[in-house]
């Protein structure tokens, strides 16, 4: 089975030249207004009734030269409860490949395994979304976030039927890119996750709480957390001030902000805060799966970058 699904349409797309926006161009359907930029079909998985599972798609981006994007999007059936798009690199941060491209794995999805990081690029919790970078850095420049050639990527998808009847799950990104003359100031994200906690057993509002220093002279335009089924809320504070505050971890809140009031975090740092609920009689410990497994984690988009940057139970950034 899982050989078939291998085999199953990966569409990749490299637009190097300007393409007409034909109506029946099922890319462009959904809104995917670019001439330059990619695109990626997920294979489709059968999702029958009481389905809840993880999965990950492996594959290289198209692009030939170096991408600056300015627009993420994506479309998923109603099986696929969430995704989470993430781009792969060795403890160097040269893109480095997981898993061969065309690979489907349930998780584990081996965040944890061989070293090297998983940098976070794009997350969607409705059915159509997208991700649209300021246009205007506070100077005039567009922001966007650099696809290196050929680079390794996965996309991460939470799998669900509730129903009584069979779905497939299946989900379609693209990457809406600057034409290759355009200048960019380059934007990237900085995650903070812990990733050693535990909650007891039958606890009720269990606090989970860390800080990190942000990167230096990050200016952020976007904030929002993760976790999974078990939180009550989560959230993303400076000193004691809270910048987020979500109560529904299937739609996490986000704050944003633009020129001329990008977000600095003052000197004692970014605070990641996450309270959950354990009604069952065992530990409930950080991990991949949703429904057995916690996370909490705060996510940014920052600029200037030079990449990518992390924070990993209070070792960061790194």
């Amino acid at each position: 089975m899982r050989a078939v699904l291998r085999g199953c349409i990966a569409v990749l797309l490299a637009l190097a030249t300007p393409l007409s926006h034909a109506s029946s161009d099922l890319i462009f359907a959904a809104g995917f207004e670019s001439y330059y930029g990619f695109a990626v079909s997920t294979p489709v998985i059968a999702a029958p009734p009481g389905t809840s599972a993880t999965y990950c798609y492996y594959f290289r981006s198209p692009n030939a030269a170096t991408l600056g994007i300015k627009r993420w999007a994506s479309t998923m059936t109603a099986a696929v409860h969430h995704l989470i798009l993430f781009a792969t690199y060795d403890d160097g941060w040269s893109p480095a490949e997981r898993q061969p491209p065309g690979t489907l794995v349930q998780i584990p999805c081996g965040f944890d395994e061989g070293g090297g990081n998983a940098a976070w690029m794009y997350a969607a919790h409705e059915p159509s979304n997208a991700l649209v970078l300021p246009s205007d850095d506070g100077s005039g420049t567009p922001l966007a976030m650099e696809v290196a050639p050929a680079q390794p990527m996965f996309v991460q998808m939470y799998v669900r039927n509730a129903g009584n009847a069979p779905l497939s799950a299946s989900a379609v990104l693209t990457a809406d890119a600057l034409a290759p003359a355009d200048a960019y100031t380059k934007s990237a994200t900085y995650v903070e996750a812990n990733l050693t906690f535990s909650i007891p057993m039958q606890a009720s509002g269990y606090g989970v709480q860390q800080t990190c220093a942000t990167p230096a002279g990050a200016k952020f335009w976007w904030l929002s957390t993760r976790t999974h089924q078990f939180a009550m809320q989560s959230s993303i504070l400076d000193t004691a001030a809270p910048l987020v505050v979500s109560n529904d971890w299937q739609h996490p809140a986000i704050a944003t902000y633009g020129p001329p009031a990008f977000y600095s975090f003052s000197p004692s740092g970014m605070t990641y805060q996450c309270i959950y609920n354990n009604p069952i009689g065992a530990p409930i410990h950080a991990g991949e799966s949703e429904d057995s497994n916690e996370s909490c984690i705060g996510v940014g988009y920052f600029f200037p970058a030079v990449r990518p940057s992390l924070c990993i139970d209070n070792l960061g950034p790194q």
